[in-house]
């Protein structure tokens, strides 16, 4: 109960702040995965409005305290749950869920902030871009279709370290602010997207890590995306990592 009470407290007091500095914010979604809403022990996708873009099975709410940053339920998606997302003579594995957000943003260009706790279980493949073998991703989406030029987003590496990363105008930035995290521990990963400038801040436990370019003229948040890949090596068992999500948070305001 106290566990509870101090979460609650935690929320209302992480509104208050936000309220505060932005008068004219408002929640587009937030969801702790706890409640009806969700089903322990069975797939995320079909649950409160997810759907599946690769093996829709793979994420999974999951029950415990253990599993959870707060609360009792989180989702979790496990390395030997991934499939081959191309020809068997390529190397990468992959599944994906989404969650669109109802939008109607004001005539003036918005900002949206996009937050979640994430967790990557496994063993450390080493440093830098050539070690990273497996990752969880977390999008913030511009469009309904998959695509170049539609998305800014991390990587949870299983190098130790967070990357992130952007699309602009069909243009791709990777591994950008190479970023050591707590590996194994969860780490709140969040981006700031303004659109009246179409750049990105990256924070990565509350700690601003740069900006990034993305999207276009026209382009409005819709979504959130959550990824797990891997490359299917022989001397890479990805079935010994485990990737964990809570607390996914969507805000916004009117640019200024």
């Amino acid at each position: 109960m106290k566990r509870i009470m101090f979460v609650a407290l935690g929320f209302l007091l992480v509104g208050s702040l936000v309220a505060a500095t932005h008068p004219f914010w408002g929640i587009l979604f937030f969801t702790s995965f706890e409640g009806c809403h969700y089903k322990a022990d069975q797939p995320l996708v079909g649950q409160n409005g997810w759907v599946g873009l690769d093996t829709p099975d793979a994420f999974k709410v999951v029950k415990g305290w253990h599993e959870a940053r707060c609360g009792r339920k989180a989702v979790c998606c496990l390395g030997g749950d991934l499939e081959a997302m191309e020809p068997p003579n390529e190397w990468l594995l992959s599944t994906a869920c989404e969650k669109l957000v109802e939008f109607d943003p004001p005539q003036s260009p918005a900002v949206v902030y996009v937050q979640a706790d994430v967790r990557l279980l496994g063993p450390d493949t080493g440093t830098g871009p050539g070690d990273d073998l497996l990752s969880l991703n977390f999008m913030a989406r511009n469009a309904k279709e998959l695509g170049a030029g539609r998305a800014p987003w991390f990587y949870l590496s299983s190098n130790g370290c967070a990357y992130a990363n952007a699309w602009d105008n069909g243009v791709a930035t990777y591994y950008k602010f190479e970023t050591p995290i707590k590996f194994g521990k969860w780490n709140t990963l969040a981006m700031v997207l303004n659109y009246k400038t179409h750049m990105c801040t990256f924070e990565v436990n509350h700690r601003a890590i740069g900006s990034l370019p993305f999207g276009g003229p026209g382009e409005q948040f819709t979504s959130v995306l959550l990824e797990m890949c891997a490359w299917n090596h022989p001397s890479f068992d990805a079935t010994a990592y485990k990737a964990s999500v809570d607390n996914i948070l969507v805000l916004t305001w009117p640019a200024r």
